[in-house]
């Protein structure tokens, strides 16, 4: 990470010191010690894209517990099959749905898509078509943010 973004190590030691201590104080386990690797994560939002609907969190709780904490390298196809297979989904399907290029042009689209349109992080919201709001904010925050798009919405009209 210091070479690819320009980050001295004591900010990075920081940073995950931080996001540790929130991770912790919200139940979330985070092992950045087991962490060698930024993997490229295309092959998990291919996973998550064919889980059902009824197992789509359980995959992504699966996807995060696999990379922080067991520091698995998540770009890896056999590493994305067993994850898929530890929540029910079937190996040999899986295998060859993940190797299918449209599956991964699609993700990639919705991924520039995205990307084009501001949405660098995760959560992202936007309220409205007006108001966008990106990372975890207090429900403060989330009040101000539909107060705004409320008032964006009734703007024009009133004018």
């Amino acid at each position: 990470m210091q070479q690819r973004k320009g980050i001295e190590p004591q900010a990075i030691e920081s940073l995950f010191d931080h996001v540790q201590n929130v991770g912790h104080a919200a139940g979330v386990k985070l092992d950045f010690n087991k962490i060698h690797l930024a993997v490229n994560t295309i092959l998990c939002h291919q996973l998550i894209a064919l889980a059902a609907d009824d197992i789509k969190n359980d995959v992504v709780q699966a996807v995060y517990k696999a990379y922080f904490e067991e520091g698995l390298n998540l770009g890896e196809l056999e590493v994305i099959v067993a994850i898929g297979t530890k929540v029910g989904m079937d190996s040999t399907k899986l295998r060859l749905q993940l190797n299918d290029n449209a599956l991964a042009d699609r993700v990639l689209a919705e991924s520039t898509f995205a990307r084009l349109n501001g949405i660098t992080s995760v959560p992202f919201y936007v309220i409205n078509d007006k108001v966008k709001l990106n990372n975890s904010h207090s429900s403060q925050m989330f009040l101000q943010a539909l107060n705004r798009a409320a008032l964006l919405e009734i703007s024009p009209k009133i004018w």
